[in-house]
């Protein structure tokens, strides 16, 4: 495909500053790492395309130019205002790909005098009537009167943004709310985080997690229970509805119903999920949504012997409490988490559970388990993190974790390292998965969600159970050798 390349800095006097698809630069245009596209104009815009001209990929600099001084006013007469800043990229339509930096001009100062004020700040990206913006670079709105202008600004037409981890905006990212726009979070080396949904990045009915993907995604109810929907949410990732303190939840089908004491909020996650797959949590201001999941590398006990996790395969019959099975594997997936680059890292940090800290050979080596996995203690439930002492059960920082989603027909109870523990309860949802490694863990968060009919055992997170069960701990752990525990 012909078109154009900018590797060096570019200075140029017109007021639209370089316009694609008239005279020298054609679509699609590349502006490289050591390209820079600066004009000279005062109030210019830095780059233009009209109608059906545009595609562009930057690596380099596009800035458009600071707005003009105001003139000088006499005594008690007013100074003349501050031009505008010039917009980054002015597209009609189109795409733009930028993994460099884009930004809007400052306005320019208000004229000496009484009552001068400065002009707006240019908005960085601006996308006419809609378009596609991939993202994995810097966007910022210029400064000016008002403060700062914004970062991306889409028109009226469908549009999407597509987010990099990496991305980062200094402004506010607009999508017309009239027409279907898409927020996109993709997938990629290292964890991401986006914040201000539905007050600094408004406008976007879907909110689209790639595969693979693992973001912290934090938001009002404006910005997450306002009718939108939220696909591929997994394992790895973390919703933070900001405000609102959650008491209880039920997924209905249509989303996530999280109950409060100021109300209720939807969430319209997508998929085939129940109640069982979330892990709600508060801390007294906000609510921390998560989904659930059961972890690799793990021994698990099979009719056939016990098999570390990650080499079960779908068909697997696997021994199931109390009858010992059978009951077949009908699906596994597996994904790693950047633990090190989490908003939350002690919310995916596993929990280890010595060898033999629930009696002997229970585990028969030291198991780790995510924070609110459950263990089954005296016909009940508990998540592990309400069971933590200091010593035998210990949570352990770690950079990386792998996820493991081993799904059977049913909620049931298998024997991880010869202990109890809770299977995964179906989800069905086996694209939201990844291929990666690390040591064994599981990773759900239970503190708040509702045990449904389908759960095999009563979940247990206070009163005399959870009393019992400490007990059970405590006594077995006086009891233990120091030789007994085998080394993480």
């Amino acid at each position: 495909m012909s078109g154009s390349t900018i590797s060096t800095k570019v200075t140029i006097g017109a007021l639209l500053g370089i316009t694609l698809g008239s005279g020298t630069y054609a679509s699609p245009l590349t502006i490289t790492p050591s390209g820079d596209i600066a004009p000279s104009a005062y109030g210019a815009t830095a780059l233009s395309a009209g109608i059906g001209a545009g595609y562009v990929l930057n690596q380099g600099t596009i800035a458009g130019c600071a707005g003009g001084g105001g003139g000088t006013g006499a005594s008690h007469v007013y100074g003349g205002a501050g031009g505008a800043g010039g917009t980054g990229v002015y597209l009609v339509a189109g795409g733009l790909t930028n993994d460099g930096t884009i930004v809007g001009g400052t306005g320019g100062i208000g004229g000496t005098g009484y009552g001068a004020v400065s002009g707006t700040g240019g908005i960085g990206v601006l996308f006419h009537s809609g378009g596609t913006l991939i993202d994995a670079g810097f966007v910022r709105g210029g400064s000016g009167a008002g403060g700062t202008a914004d970062a991306v600004y889409f028109g009226s037409g469908a549009s999407r943004l597509i987010l990099d981890p990496a991305a980062s905006f200094s402004g506010a990212v607009y999508a017309n709310a009239s027409f279907s726009n898409t927020l996109e979070l993709a997938s990629a080396g290292g964890a991401g985080t986006i914040a201000g949904l539905g007050d600094s990045i408004t406008g976007f009915g879907t909110l689209q997690l790639d595969p693979g993907a693992a973001w912290f995604i934090q938001g009002n109810s404006a910005g997450l229970a306002a009718g939108q929907t939220i696909d591929g949410f997994a394992p790895g990732d973390t919703l933070e509805l900001t405000g609102f303190v959650t008491t209880s939840d039920s997924f209905i089908g249509s989303g996530l119903v999280l109950s409060g004491t100021s109300g209720s909020a939807s969430i319209g996650i997508q998929g085939s999920l129940i109640t069982g797959n979330f892990a709600v949590t508060n801390d007294g201001t906000n609510s921390f949504v998560e989904v659930a999941c059961f972890a690799a590398g793990t021994r698990i006990a099979t009719q056939r012997g016990d098999i570390a996790v990650e080499t079960l395969r779908v068909g697997e019959m696997m021994r199931v409490l109390p009858s010992n099975g059978p009951a077949p594997v009908i699906w596994i997936g597996h994904r790693l988490v950047n633990c090190a680059r989490h908003r939350r890292p002690h919310q995916v940090w596993p929990v280890r559970i010595a060898a033999g800290t629930f009696g002997p050979g229970r585990p028969c080596r030291d198991l780790f388990l995510s924070p609110d996995h459950a263990v089954f203690v005296a016909d009940v439930l508990i998540p592990v993190k309400y069971l933590v002492n200091g010593s035998t059960i210990v949570q352990v920082s770690m950079d990386e974790v792998t996820y493991y989603h081993v799904e059977l027909p049913r909620h049931s109870l298998l024997l991880a390292e010869a202990l109890a523990v809770e299977s995964y309860l179906d989800t069905g949802d086996c694209g939201n998965f990844a291929n990666g490694g690390g040591p064994v863990v599981l990773h759900p968060d239970l503190a708040s969600r509702v045990w449904e009919a389908g759960g095999c055992a009563p979940l247990i997170v206070t009163g005399p159970q959870l009393d019992a069960a400490r007990r059970l701990v405590r006594t077995h752990t006086a009891s233990r050798s120091p030789s007994s525990t085998a080394v993480a």
